[in-house]
């Protein structure tokens, strides 16, 4: 039965059409959640899921992207809960989208919110994962680069979490001596 819902999900997913889509990675993800032995027994169906949910982050549709991602992090905070092996690619599949997609201000900010969830909830993910390229992001576009509230309250949980390492302390401390602040701060 699990395997028929989700042959019915990819077909819809297929359809092109942008609530089809979502419905479709909803019902994929929340299967994976009630019935995680069954697709991570069969290789194919987690591949499945992730593949369908990478290709969501890149839709042409900002709905389906944004529910991509939040969906993603839905995945990535059970998995964390509950300590599943899929938990790190979760993360990864994570941070690089949002390095990839960083000069969108508004994914950007639905990223950073999510992320910081994320690390207030659960102590033991190494934000160094997402810190270095998101640093190493910002020092790119430097001169430009405007931090908003939103990156900068990502970057104070950051400061703050228990798996932070000096590296990454003196990298975050060097990006805000050097990169601009909006008179709000």
């Amino acid at each position: 039965m699990i395997d028929l819902w989700f042959e019915i999900a990819n077909t819809c997913f297929l359809k092109e059409e942008t609530g089809s889509k979502i419905l479709a990675l909803d019902l994929m993800s929340d299967l994976w959640i009630y019935y995680p032995g069954h697709v991570e027994e069969s290789s194919d169906l987690s591949d499945l899921i992730l593949t369908l949910l990478k290709k969501g982050t890149r839709d042409r549709s900002d709905l389906v992207v944004n529910s991509s991602i939040v969906l993603l992090f839905k995945l990535l905070d059970y998995f964390a809960s509950v300590k599943n092996s899929f938990a790190p690619i979760m993360f990864k599949t994570l941070t690089f989208s949002c390095i990839e997609n960083h000069a969108n201000l508004g994914m950007r900010e639905l990223f950073l919110r999510n992320f910081g969830e994320l690390f207030n909830k659960f102590q033991s993910i190494p934000v160094n994962i997402l810190l270095e390229p998101l640093i190493k992001q910002i020092q790119v576009g430097e001169k430009n680069y405007v931090i908003n509230v939103f990156d900068m309250e990502l970057l104070m949980i950051c400061a703050e979490h228990a798996k932070m390492n000096i590296k990454m302390v003196i990298l975050l401390f060097d990006l805000l001596i050097k990169v601009p602040t909006p008179s709000y701060f």
